[in-house]
């Protein structure tokens, strides 16, 4: 399997043509109009998409081949966005880690047995560590979003299951 890096997400539909709002991450910004072609995660598939026009106001816009109204556009909101690593610049093929989590709002985080912990309501950047803020039993708590606590994730039921330290929650 061709190796592939996130590079940001769908923002929404756009214009009466089928175009796209789009949100790449820091690191890959500049490629907005450099890619020919994309793999969107819709519904756990990643379908390729051609890009068929580009620009930058704000943020950039596409508009993919055979995608021709908002209505179509529409159905591809918030979809992340993949590139093949083939695809990017040699110098910066190694960057793969999203550089923002907040598309993880929203989604589960569920125990090592697989019990709901709760949503998360919102992710913010502390110092050199991004948390997955929850409200559990009326009270906010914090998880740290780090690879030692992550044993899976699942995109299509946008559930991460967490083994957490004992106590972590009570903090």
């Amino acid at each position: 399997m061709l190796e592939q890096v996130c590079i940001g997400k769908i923002l929404k539909a756009t214009g009466s043509q089928g175009a796209v709002k789009v949100q790449l991450e820091a690191a890959w910004e500049d490629l907005g109009d450099q890619l020919p072609v994309v793999l969107l995660d819709l519904e756990g598939d990643r379908v390729p998409f051609f890009i068929e026009e580009s620009h930058f106001a704000d943020t950039w816009i596409w508009k993919f081949e055979d995608m021709n109204s908002p209505e179509e556009a529409k159905t591809i909101g918030l979809a992340p966005i993949y590139a093949l690593k083939s695809d990017l610049p040699k110098n910066r093929r190694e960057i793969s880690e999203p550089s923002d989590f907040s598309f993880l709002t929203g989604w589960k985080i569920l125990d090592i047995q697989g019990n709901l912990i709760g949503q998360i309501d919102e992710v913010r950047l502390f110092p050199e560590q991004w948390m997955a803020i929850l409200t559990i039993d009326g009270t906010e708590r914090m998880i740290p979003i780090v690879e030692e606590f992550i044993q899976s994730i699942d995109e299509t039921k946008q559930s991460i299951l967490m083994k957490l330290p004992e106590g972590l929650l009570d903090l």
